[in-house]
């Protein structure tokens, strides 16, 4: 009685398989059918290899492209570029009320949009400890664990700039975790409370 190949559907006889009905996609007596598609599955494979290094090819190249062609790394000096990368600062911090009315502290967070840019833009940006003298927290629960990390951070990138740092707790989110975490933070900042 035939009975159809669990891997290309072909049905086969058992009497006259020495190997039994199932065809091995492995096995070099396997139906053509079966064989094929093991060798396409290998070539597949092969090509998703190759799909990969030219992936980390192309970020290697498009790295060093970015870099040979960003005219604010290679034609301006260093110095002044940190003073542009200062310029796209706000001018002062806001107050607590316009803090919690926008969603995110975008403009505060400049510091880490420039050096976002490139690795160039990164380096220089770490190098210039003035881009970090403002520090805005805003202590929400899902930030708890890594603000003091984030924070430790980003005075350490400040170097010994004069620092302003502002906390902001909203009243009616405050629980027991955040006033730990509050605290935490007001601690971390008086380490560095001399600037």
């Amino acid at each position: 009685m035939a009975v159809p190949c669990p891997y290309c559907n072909r049905l086969r006889n058992p009497a006259q398989d020495q190997d039994g009905f199932i065809c091995s996609p492995k096995d070099p007596n396997a139906c053509l059918p079966c064989r094929e598609m093991v060798e396409l599955d290998d070539k597949i494979e092969e090509m998703r290899t190759a799909i990969v290094e030219m992936e980390i090819k192309r970020r290697e190249l498009k790295m060093h492209v970015n870099s040979s062609h960003d005219r604010v790394t290679r034609d301006i000096p260093p110095e002044i570029t940190a003073e542009i990368f200062q310029l796209c600062l706000p001018e002062g911090l806001p107050s607590a009320n316009i803090a919690y009315k926008v969603k995110s502290l975008r403009t505060l967070g400049m510091p880490l949009i420039l050096s976002a840019v490139s690795r160039r833009w990164r380096q220089m940006a770490l190098a210039s400890p003035r881009l970090w003298s403002n520090v805005a927290l805003r202590l929400m629960e899902r930030n708890l664990h890594s603000l003091p990390i984030l924070t430790n951070e980003w005075l350490e990138r400040s170097g010994e700039c004069p620092l302003s740092i502002n906390i902001y707790i909203r009243a009616s989110t405050t629980t027991t975790n955040t006033s730990i975490q509050g605290r935490e933070l007001i601690k971390l900042a008086c380490q560095y409370s001399s600037r």
